[in-house]
C-alpha cells in the first residue's frame, strides 16, 4: 500500500464515521439485528448521496465504471491448500502429517507431490493425480484405497510378511514376536511393513541385546509400533538384557517378615523421595497426573508399573510430547517414580 492509496482509505473511514457513526450517536437499539438494519440504512443514504467533486453519487460511479468490467464468481469456491513432496514407502503408501495414504502399488518408491486441504488429500505423479483420499490426522494410521493393493498381494515380491519375521528371528525371539504381533494388527499386513522395518533397523544403532528387551519390555505392555519402541530404547525403560532375555523370569518377591497392611491411598515421604502406597493406587495416581497436564495416555501396565503419553500433533500444530512415567517398586510398599520424554517436531 503506497501513501496515495493509505490517504484515500483513511479518507474513506472519516465519512463512515461522519455519516453513519455520528448520526447512530443518539438512537438506542435492543438487538444486533436491529442495528445492522439501521446501519444498511444509512449506507444505502451514503452511496446515493452525490458528490460536489464528482457531480454523481458514489453508486452512479459504481453502476457506469465498476459494475460493467465484473466477472461472474467461478463456479466452485476457491479452496486453500498446501504442496509437499512425499516418496511411496514398500507398502505403497506416503507420510503425510504422520498419517498413511495408499497410491498404486506400482508406484512404490516413487517421488509423490502431496495436496493437503482441510478436507481432501489429492497426490500426483509427474502431473497426473493418481489418488485423492479425505483427509485423516490420527496419527499411525492408514487410510487406504482397496483397489490400490496387490491382487491378493501376490505381486508384492520384494518384501512380505514371512520374510520380515524371518530377518527378526535372526534378532531374537521377543523381535520376531513383536513383529508378527504388529503384522496380525494391521487390517493388511503391508500396513505394518513401515513400522517393522523401522523396528527391525534399530538393531544396528541399539544392538541386538537391547532391543530384544525393549521388544520384551513392548509385548508385556501391549505396544505394537516402532515409535514406541524407539522410545524405549530412548529412555531405558527396560530391565537390563540378561533379565530381559528370559519371558518366564519370576517378578521381584516382597522382603520375607510380617505381613504389612496396604496404604489406603498414596503419601509422599519428602526426604526418601519415595511414594508410599499400592502398585495400582501409584498407577491411577500417575495417569491422573498426565490427564492433568494435558496429555493423552496411550498406554497403561499395572504389573510393570508404566504409562505412556503424548500430546500428539494435529493440524496447525508443529510439534507435541511423548514420553512415559515408570513406577519402581522400592519394598515395603515404597515406590519410585521417573520420568522421560521427548519433544516431536513434524518432518524432524
Amino acid at each position: 500500500m503506497t501513501t496515495h492509496e493509505k490517504a484515500k482509505i483513511e479518507a474513506g473511514v472519516l465519512v463512515a464515521e461522519r455519516w453513519i457513526l455520528a448520526r447512530l450517536r443518539d438512537e438506542t437499539f435492543f438487538s444486533l439485528a436491529a442495528l445492522n438494519t439501521r446501519i444498511a440504512e444509512l449506507l444505502t443514504d451514503l452511496n446515493n448521496r452525490p458528490m460536489r467533486l464528482y457531480r454523481a453519487s458514489r453508486r452512479e460511479l459504481f453502476e457506469r465504471l465498476d459494475q460493467p468490467a465484473l466477472r461472474p464468481l467461478p463456479a466452485e469456491p476457491f479452496v486453500y491448500g498446501e504442496w509437499s513432496v512425499a516418496r511411496v514407502n514398500i507398502d505403497y503408501h506416503v507420510e503425510i502429517h504422520r498419517h498413511y495414504y495408499s497410491v498404486p502399488y506400482e508406484l512404490v518408491h516413487e517421488v509423490m507431490e502431496a495436496w493437503v486441504s482441510a478436507t481432501t488429500v489429492e497426490l500426483y505423479h509427474r502431473g497426473q493425480r493418481v489418488a485423492a483420499h479425505l483427509r485423516d490426522d490420527t496419527p499411525g494410521r492408514h487410510t487406504t484405497t482397496p483397489a490400490h493393493m496387490p491382487k491378493a498381494h501376490q505381486q508384492h515380491l520384494e518384501w512380505t510378511p514371512s520374510r520380515l519375521i524371518q530377518w527378526a528371528e535372526t534378532i531374537g525371539p521377543q523381535t520376531a514376536a513383536l513383529v508378527t504381533a504388529i503384522l496380525a494388527d494391521r487390517p493388511h499386513p503391508e500396513q505394518g511393513y513401515r513400522s517393522c522395518l523401522g523396528l527391525l533397523r534399530l538393531s544396528r544403532r541399539d544392538g541386538a541385546a537391547r532391543l530384544e528387551a525393549a521388544c520384551a519390555r513392548a509385548l508385556t505392555v501391549g505396544i505394537r509400533s516402532y515409535r514406541h519402541v524407539d522410545s524405549i530404547l530412548k529412555h531405558g525403560l527396560f530391565p537390563s538384557p540378561t533379565l530381559a532375555a528370559s519371558p518366564f523370569r519370576k517378578p521381584p518377591q516382597p522382603p520375607q517378615g510380617p505381613a504389612q497392611e496396604s496404604p489406603a491411598e498414596v503419601t509422599y515421604d519428602v526426604r526418601g523421595d519415595v511414594f508410599r502406597g499400592t502398585m495400582p493406587l501409584m498407577v491411577k495416581l500417575a495417569v491422573k497426573a498426565v490427564q492433568t497436564a494435558g496429555y493423552k495416555v496411550e498406554s497403561v501396565n499395572e504389573i510393570v508399573g508404566l504409562v505412556i503419553f503424548e500430546t500428539g500433533m494435529t493440524w496447525g500444530s508443529w510439534s507435541g510430547v511423548s514420553g512415559s512415567l515408570t513406577i519402581e517398586e522400592a519394598g515395603g510398599n515404597l515406590f519410585r517414580v521417573s520420568g522421560a520424554g521427548k519433544q516431536n517436531v513434524r518432518g524432524g
